[in-house]
């Protein structure tokens, strides 16, 4: 009978052991098990969403690589442009400003030119008088200075 109350005593404490211990036990395992199941899901959904924010990061630098080359390229043209512009607007006020002096010098020329014939006018009416010997009238010496005036070229060099 000992053996028979030894192998109840056993069962019992099996029974016991069972529903207090192991099943707890068990269930507490299996959710610990679930739990770094889900922590692992989590660390490989996270470890994929790194890898994919890094990835539009790439092409976010690269994009913006891009953006600045293009914009690089637009003001070095820009810049190219505007050398032109200023090289092409001082070529055209060199060219204005060397009109006016070819206009200043072709009026101080022909000035200059007048005021000789002028001077070679009275010179000559000045020996006239004196070889002549006589004062010459204003009406003689209005039509020699026209008649001299009109045998001088237009550039004041002599007859044409």
């Amino acid at each position: 009978m000992d053996f028979i109350a030894q192998v109840v005593n056993f069962l019992v404490l099996m029974a016991l052991l069972t529903r207090i211990l192991y099943r707890p036990v068990t269930q507490r395992l299996d959710q610990r098990h679930q739990e770094i199941l889900r922590l692992h899901q989590e660390a490989r959904d996270r470890l994929n969403e790194a890898a994919q924010q890094q990835a539009r990061a790439g092409e976010e630098l690269a994009k913006a690589g891009e953006r600045a080359r293009a914009l690089v390229d637009r003001a070095t043209q820009e810049a190219a442009r505007l050398r032109g512009e200023e090289l092409a607007q001082a070529k055209t006020e060199a060219s204005q400003l060397l009109a006016r002096a070819r206009d200043e010098i072709d009026r101080k020329t022909a000035q200059a030119a007048r005021e000789l014939q002028e001077s070679f006018v009275s010179v000559v009416m000045a020996a006239t008088t004196q070889v002549v010997g006589r004062e010459i009238r204003p009406a003689d010496h209005q039509r020699l200075v026209e008649e001299l005036a009109s045998g001088l070229g237009q550039d004041g060099r002599g007859p044409a």
